[in-house]
C-alpha cells in the first residue's frame, strides 16, 4: 500500500490499482503520514468544479428565449446588511450570551448525572 501510494500520481490511479475505494486511500495516506511516513502529495481531481463559462451560455440562451437583455447589469443589486451595534451593545451581547451558555451546560450537566 505505502509503496503504491509512494509511485502512484492520483488517489484514484491507486485505489484502481489496489481495487478499493479512494475514500480508503485517502484515510490511509493520512494514518501513513501522521506515523511519519513521508509520502508526497497525491494530485488532486474536482469533482465538483463550476463550469463558469458554460453556465453563463446557458443562462445567456435563457435569457435571450425570455427576451430579457443582458446579464448581471440587470440583476438587482444585492445590499450587504449592515448592524448598527456600538461596541457596548456588543460586550453586553457577549455577557448574555455566555450567561445563558452557563445555564444550558450546568442545566444539561445536572439532568446527566440524575
Amino acid at each position: 500500500m505505502a509503496l503504491s501510494l509512494a509511485v502512484g500520481r492520483s488517489a484514484r490511479e491507486v485505489a484502481d490499482k489496489l481495487q478499493m475505494p479512494k475514500a480508503i486511500v485517502h484515510a490511509r495516506a493520512s494514518m501513513y503520514r501522521s506515523a511519519g511516513i513521508r509520502l508526497k502529495k497525491m494530485q488532486r481531481h474536482r469533482t465538483k468544479a463550476l463550469d463558469v463559462e458554460g453556465l453563463n451560455k446557458v443562462i445567456a440562451e435563457i435569457d435571450k428565449k425570455m427576451g430579457r437583455v443582458g446579464g448581471e447589469e440587470n440583476a438587482p443589486a444585492r445590499k450587504k446588511p449592515q448592524l448598527d451595534v456600538e461596541p457596548a451593545d456588543t460586550e453586553d451581547i457577549v455577557r448574555k450570551v455566555a450567561l445563558r451558555v452557563l445555564v444550558w451546560v450546568t442545566f444539561t450537566a445536572s439532568v446527566a448525572c440524575r
